[in-house]
């Protein structure tokens, strides 16, 4: 699997790495990821993506490999693939809820329904 990296969309991977592995010190979840990237650190990645965008292959392995080396064994694979699936379509999720909330009646819940 490929994505296409920013300096924008790692900031919203982050975040999605973080719902997935919150037990996983933050330090090691950067550095987890900037391997699983292609990257040898995250200083790197960052440096690298100042220059601009790049195309990236999500490697599990080096990604799996880095978090239990560092402690957190048992990691399940296609985490990383996983949060970079959630960073792509973060827009659209945020925009979604956005309407849910300005829309309430927009949806019927299972409780609203057994109520009519």
């Amino acid at each position: 699997m490929q994505t296409r990296a920013t300096l924008p969309k790692i900031e919203i991977l982050k975040k999605e790495i973080i719902l997935l592995l919150p037990d996983v010190k933050s330090s090691h979840r950067v550095e987890a990821m900037a391997r699983g990237l292609g990257w040898n650190s995250n200083a790197t990645l960052r440096a690298d993506l100042a220059d601009g965008p790049q195309v990236r292959t999500v490697d599990e392995a080096r990604f799996t490999t880095y978090l239990t080396e560092h402690g957190f064994p048992g990691v399940q694979n296609g985490v990383l693939a996983a949060a970079v699936r959630r960073a792509d379509i973060a827009a659209a999720r945020e925009a979604i809820q956005a309407v849910m909330e300005r829309e309430p009646t927009l949806t019927v819940t299972k409780a609203r329904v057994s109520a009519l």
